[in-house]
């Protein structure tokens, strides 16, 4: 048996940390869900579970819908960068910072680009690259080439 001062901290806690909900059921109609409940050990901890599948699947699905939505239009958390990378006779990267410009507009970078391109198509070791940069909902930032130039052997 409790003691009162076990009482009032179990009481205390309970005010503090918990949240009751309620589950009023139809014993008519809802006895397909009062006959699955009476086979579960634990009601709690299966309708718990049944719960956070749910949150699963819903999130997993926010996560599909999303890199969809997001390959198919120009938003604008995509950014797109233009590297310069400059290369010795032995292959060995050389400079220092690859990116040379980065704009979430495609036309600015690929003008960019283009000018690069013609600066440097008789210079021996370079490669310059347009990437396509993108952060998708909760999960880690992805990159594609999209265009590349390239004098290297």
């Amino acid at each position: 048996m409790a003691t009162e001062a076990e009482k009032r901290a179990t009481k205390k806690y309970d005010k503090e940390n918990t949240v009751q909900v309620l589950l009023k059921l139809n014993k008519k109609t809802d006895k397909d869900i009062l006959y699955e409940l009476g086979t579960k050990y634990s009601k709690m901890g299966y309708i718990k579970d049944l719960i956070r599948k749910d949150i699963k699947s819903m999130m997993d699905k926010r996560k599909v819908e999303l890199a969809k939505w997001n390959e198919e239009q120009d938003r604008e958390d995509t950014m797109y960068e233009l590297e310069v990378r400059q290369y010795n006779q032995h292959g060995e990267e050389i400079g220092g910072d690859p990116i040379y410009a980065k704009s979430d507009d495609l036309e600015e970078i690929e003008k960019a680009f283009e000018h690069e391109v013609y600066l440097k198509q008789n210079q021996k070791g370079v490669t310059i690259e347009i990437l396509r940069f993108t952060q998708i909902y909760d999960s880690t930032p992805e990159y594609e080439s999209i265009k590349k130039f390239t004098t290297l052997d």
